[in-house]
């Protein structure tokens, strides 16, 4: 779970993290970060932690926190060099753009959705695609299409 934008509550936090764990989730807890101002923590502080996860083999996937304001600001080269590897990002509203630039630079297929919304889709499609398959896809047009094979753990 990472804060791209603006802060999460410590109690909607605590909640989804039990959620997910109670789902079969393995999580790391979020990074403790300093807010600053609207933001969950500076520019510097958020971007690092985004790049720090996308290039961490041991993570499957990231969850936003919640929305807001500020994870454009965490769009570049940098974030693009991180995302070698596919993984699971979920999240909506403000990391909606992150999403995008994923998709556009990388190719990458993600989820828009909140992550405390998780239990009530239990038996949908979204976890049973988190937990046990991999898109072989390479963009979003195969998705679509359908023309896409799915391996292993995503």
């Amino acid at each position: 779970m990472f804060a791209p934008a603006s802060p999460g509550s410590e109690a909607k936090v605590t909640a989804g993290i039990a959620e997910l764990r109670r789902l079969g989730f393995v999580v790391e807890l979020p990074a403790m970060q300093q807010p600053e101002g609207y933001f969950a923590a500076s520019t510097e502080a958020r971007g690092a932690e985004l790049v720090r996860l996308l290039g961490d083999t041991k993570v499957d996937g990231v969850i936003g926190v919640r929305g807001g304001y500020g994870s454009n600001y965490l769009l570049g080269p940098t974030l693009a060099a991180a995302a070698r590897a596919a993984k699971v990002v979920l999240g909506f509203s403000d990391l909606t753009s992150v999403q995008i630039f994923l998709w556009q630079q990388c190719g990458w297929v993600t989820f828009y959705g909140r992550w405390w919304q998780l239990g009530s889709m239990q038996e949908r499609a979204l976890p049973v695609a988190m937990m046990n398959s991999r898109c072989s896809c390479q963009s979003a047009n195969r998705l679509q299409g359908g023309k896409f094979r799915c391996r292993g753990k995503l």
